[in-house]
């Protein structure tokens, strides 16, 4: 079944919607839920899986990441979190702008433009000293990851083993449950 036309208007999204909206097989969209801490479905009682519109934009963004620009996944994760964290600088700058415009400080109260001003002209000087401290991480992380590349035969090796790990633990669980321990 094809979900694409019905993604406006929702909030979230089902396991088997998701991997029909943005082609990612669920394999896929099970290992990258391990992969990516971005993503972060809501589980239900039952265990049915529920994805925000958030969530939908950041598979689809790593699925551009991986397939169309190429990246490895410890690239796509770097590429990721700085995306991430230039959208949060932006909208605290948007935030900082829309005080400055209306006069109003952070608690609300009107004052004087020159007083909002001023608090704007400190919280940008602070944002930048955020910003740089970022950019710096950033590149000492890609230095990191770059290092600690593993290739593909390593990755399927670490997948296979999760999945007899799950195996285990769902028998463990069973028997738990079978003699209500």
């Amino acid at each position: 079944m094809n979900f694409e036309g019905h993604t406006s208007e929702k909030s979230e999204y089902k396991f088997n919607e998701v991997t029909s909206i943005t082609g990612v097989k669920p394999y896929v969209l099970r290992f990258w839920e391990t992969e990516f801490e971005e993503i972060s479905p809501k589980i239900n009682e039952d265990g049915d899986k529920f994805y925000s519109k958030t969530d939908l934009d950041k598979i689809k963004r790593i699925k551009a990441l991986l397939f169309a620009d190429k990246l490895s996944i410890p690239e796509a994760k770097l590429a990721l979190c700085k995306e991430l964290e230039s959208i949060k600088v932006a909208e605290a700058v948007a935030e900082t702008i829309a005080i400055e415009e209306t006069g109003v400080s952070s608690v609300g109260q009107v004052t004087n433009l020159d007083t909002a001003s001023k608090n704007v002209a400190t919280q940008l000087s602070s944002l930048d000293m955020m910003k740089a401290a970022l950019e710096q991480d950033l590149s000492e992380h890609q230095r990191v990851a770059y290092k600690s590349q593993i290739n593909d035969q390593e990755v399927l090796k670490l997948v296979q083993a999760k999945k007899k790990l799950s195996s285990v633990l769902t028998k463990v669980n069973q028997i738990i449950t079978d003699n209500q321990w």
